[in-house]
Formats: C-alpha cells, structure tokens, sequence
C-alpha cells in the first residue's frame, strides 16, 4: 500500500515547485486559478524576493496547498503513483481532501483562503506563538503543561518531537521547564499566532460557517485526518474533522501508526520541503520514503 501525504505552514520557501513548473508548464493554470479565486497574485509571491511576504499565513497556505497539489498531479500523472490513502499536516490536509476527491481544488482554495485570514485575525494583539520541542517523551511534555493552562500540544510529530502553542509569557516558562525536564531543544516557531490551540476559537466559529456552505463528497480513498487520525470514508464525518481542526491537535505520529498497521509500505510526501519525510523516519524505519 502506498499513501501520498501533503505538508503545512512552515515548509515554504521561495522558487518551491519551480523544477516541476518548467519542465510541465501547463501546471501554471492552478496558480492562476488562485489568483482568480482569491485576488492574490500567489506565483508572484512563491518566486518573488521577499520571504516576509510568502511566510505569512495567508500566504504560505495559499502556496503550500497549491505547489503541493501541482507535485501530486505530477505524482500520479507523470510518475504513475497511485495512492491507497492520503493524509495532510494541518493546512496539508486540506490539499488531501482534494487528493482524495472529497473536495474541488477551487473549494479547497477558497477555503484555505479564509483560514488564513481567520487565523490570522485570530492573534489581533500577537499575544500567542508556538514552540517545537526536541527529544522529550510527549507524556513528559503533557505532564510539565499542567502548570500551564494556557499551553498546548499542538502537533504530535513524532515520538520524540511534539509543538506547543499558547499565551506567549506562559509558553516561554514552560519552554524553560521543559528544558529542565530533558528537552534537547525548544525552538521558539516564526509564526504569526498560537495555531491547533483554543486560542484559534473564533477563526474555528468563522471557518465552520463558511464550511457548511459547501458540498463535500464521499472520498475515492480513504484520508486519516489530523483530529480522528484514522481512516475516513464517510463526507459528513470528514467535514466535521476539518471544521475542528484549526483548534485541535495534529495526531501526526498516531496518523502515521494507524497506515502502518494497516499494510502502508510506501510514503510519498508531495509538497515543498522534507518536513515530514524526516517525521516519518523518526516514527519508524521501516517503510519505503519517496520525496517530490
């Protein structure tokens, strides 16, 4: 069994996609159909010069969801990879659902749209941010953020590597006991907000209403969502996982587990970056990785 997975916020970077995009060109169509759709000029931004405006989260989810998609396409139509289930990183998802048919690109696009903005919107007064912590047991991590009630795990990535997000004055104290704790590292995240976190309560509310406005339809394979990590077939049950996901933890490691055990060989990560190629290997050895 092979699964294709997408990665989030985080793994852009200027030019992404280009080695793809100049030798299949009729792939610019999907950067132009963002521009239309959103009225933001995302090709300019991914091959322009400044890497303060791609970071930006309204930004860098437009992108990532687009050059990720383009790479899958190139997977299964030039490579002749054919998927048995897909899976996303919390924005990566959204390029899953589209993977798996349970969504348009342009839908997909909209929404992806205004979760940026909502998200953005979310942290008017920047008083949230995220940290990933390196080489400490999650329980630990979960254990040390009782003192912190303002503090959350936000991504399990791997069985040694979990992001935390909340208030900012709380989470830099819990940074240092987690440090005290055994941590290797705890690496403050350039983000504009407390993502996966309560704190992203309202973009969540926004987000909902303008989900419920679509159709969504039953996959073609199977997707494991970030909130359930497992296998999802049936479209009111995929909806209401996205609705949640914006403030609900990524079970990454858990989502990765669950494909193993069920005959998962091979990984093909389609997207910018080797985020979670890396992820993968440190959840287990096993399983045949392919990077896009």
């Amino acid at each position: 069994m092979t699964s294709i997975v997408f990665p989030g916020q985080g793994s852009q970077y200027l030019g992404m996609g280009k080695e793809v995009l100049e030798t299949n060109p009729e792939y610019y169509e999907y950067l132009n159909k963002v521009k239309m759709l959103t009225g933001i000029d995302i090709e300019s931004i991914i091959f322009g010069s400044s890497e303060e405006e791609l970071v930006k989260t309204q930004n860098a989810q437009l992108a990532i969801l687009c050059i990720s998609y383009i790479k899958f396409l190139y997977a299964t139509h030039k490579q002749g990879i054919r998927p048995d289930v897909v899976a996303g990183h919390s924005v990566g998802e959204w390029t899953a659902l589209i993977a798996c048919g349970a969504v348009s690109f342009e839908q997909a696009v909209s929404m992806v749209f205004l979760r940026g903005k909502y998200m953005s919107q979310s942290d008017r007064k920047n008083e949230g941010s995220m940290a990933a912590v390196l080489g400490l047991d999650p329980e630990k991590v979960t254990a040390e953020l009782k003192k912190y009630p303002d503090v959350v795990v936000a991504n399990y990535n791997s069985p040694m590597q979990v992001v935390i997000s909340g208030e900012k004055n709380q989470l830099f104290r819990a940074s240092e006991d987690l440090r005290s704790a055994g941590a290797k590292k705890v690496v403050q995240l350039k983000v504009s907000g407390p993502f996966h976190s309560p704190f992203m309560e309202q973009a969540s509310r926004q987000l909902a209403q303008d989900i419920q406005s679509i159709e969504f339809c039953d996959p073609e394979i199977p997707i494991v969502q970030n909130v359930s990590a497992k296998f999802e077939t049936d479209r009111k049950i995929i909806k209401e996982n996205i609705i949640k996901q914006i403030t609900y933890p990524v079970r990454w490691t858990e989502s990765i587990q669950v494909k193993l055990s069920a005959g998962v060989k091979k990984f093909v990560e389609a997207g910018p970056g080797k985020v979670l190629t890396g992820l993968i290997k440190a959840i287990s050895k096993e399983p045949e990785l392919i990077n896009i």
